[in-house]
C-alpha cells in the first residue's frame, strides 16, 4: 500500500505543480488583457471585444485548478481550532471523513462537468467562436484532479503518513 501511496504521490506532486502553473500563467494574462481592454476603452475610445470571453475562459481555468491545488496543499475550507481541539483517534476520522468528502465532490464535478460539456459541445461561443463545452472543460478538469488529491490525502491519514 506505501508504494501505491508513494506512486500517487509523485503523480499529484507533478499534476499540482503544472496545475499551479497554469493557473499562474491565466492569472497573468487575464491580467494583462483585461488592461488592454481598459486601454482600449479609455485611451483608443475602441474596446476589443473578445476580452471580456476570453477571461471568463481563463478564470475557469485557473479558479478549478488552483481549488484542485488547494486540496492538494490542505488548504481548503476547514475550521482547523476544532480540528486541533480534537483527540488523536477522532482527528483521524474526522480527517478521512473530510477526505472521502472532497473526493465525493470531485466526483460530481466531473459528472456533471462531463455531461455539461457534451452538451454544450456543438455551441459556438459567441466572439471567439470556440466549442462552448471547452469553456466547461474546466469543471471535470478541476474535479479529476481534486478526486485524486483528496484520495492522497485520505490515504496519508489512514496509514498516519505525512507529506514530504
Amino acid at each position: 500500500m506505501n508504494t501505491l501511496l508513494t506512486r500517487l504521490a509523485r503523480i499529484n506532486d507533478r499534476l499540482g505543480h503544472w496545475a499551479l502553473w497554469l493557473s499562474g500563467l491565466g492569472l497573468l494574462v487575464m491580467t494583462a488583457i483585461t488592461g488592454w481592454q481598459v486601454f482600449g476603452r479609455y485611451v483608443m475610445n475602441d474596446s476589443p471585444q473578445w476580452v471580456e470571453r476570453i477571461a471568463l475562459l481563463l478564470v475557469l481555468y485557473f479558479s478549478f485548478l488552483a481549488g484542485a491545488v488547494g486540496v492538494r496543499e490542505e488548504s481548503h475550507l476547514g475550521i482547523a481550532f476544532i480540528n486541533d481541539a480534537l483527540p488523536a483517534g477522532l482527528r483521524k476520522a474526522v480527517m478521512v471523513v473530510v477526505g472521502l468528502i472532497l473526493a465525493a465532490f470531485g466526483v460530481v464535478l466531473v459528472w456533471n462537468g462531463v455531461m455539461l460539456v457534451y452538451e454544450t459541445w456543438d455551441v459556438a461561443t459567441p466572439i471567439i467562436r470556440i466549442p462552448e463545452g471547452a469553456t466547461y472543460f474546466a469543471i471535470p478538469l478541476g474535479g479529476v484532479l481534486i478526486v485524486s488529491f483528496a484520495i492522497e490525502l485520505t490515504l496519508r491519514e489512514l496509514l498516519d503518513q505525512k507529506a514530504q
